[in-house]
């Protein structure tokens, strides 16, 4: 089995709209050809990955929550997009996915708005 971060990553890649600009924790300056980052693009947070055990021991399963978060120019597109994102990871053959909380909000600093929406996640562990 793939790893949790290869996974998402190749599930928020599937979203057009943000064209592979999907990173892991934390959004650079610049992409890898020195090109500014623009907006939108998405940042995702494997926050706990836990094993799954019973009294017999490991089962097979790691219980993940994941924070995504989307940032864009402005909300209704931030919204569109988190909502692909969503469906992005909810149809992923490869993990269960569901929804924990989704909020909207502004960032004076980055003036971006973003989406940010946590997720659990059951995926058969790797060993």
């Amino acid at each position: 089995m793939k790893a949790i971060e290869a996974i998402v990553t190749d599930a928020l890649m599937s979203v057009t709209d943000l064209s592979g600009r999907v990173f892991p924790m934390l959004a650079p300056q610049d992409d890898e050809k020195g090109n500014k980052v623009v907006p939108p693009f998405a940042v995702y947070t494997v926050v706990t990955d836990t094993e799954s055990e019973d009294m017999s021991g490991d089962v097979g399963i790691v219980d993940v929550l994941l924070q995504v978060d989307v940032y864009s120019g402005n909300l209704p597109e931030c919204k569109r997009i988190a909502k692909a994102c969503r469906k992005a990871l909810r149809t992923s053959e490869e993990i269960t996915c569901t929804t924990e909380s989704s909020g909207n909000g502004y960032e004076d600093e980055t003036s971006l708005y973003r989406n940010s929406s946590d997720y659990r996640i059951l995926v058969e562990s790797e060993n």
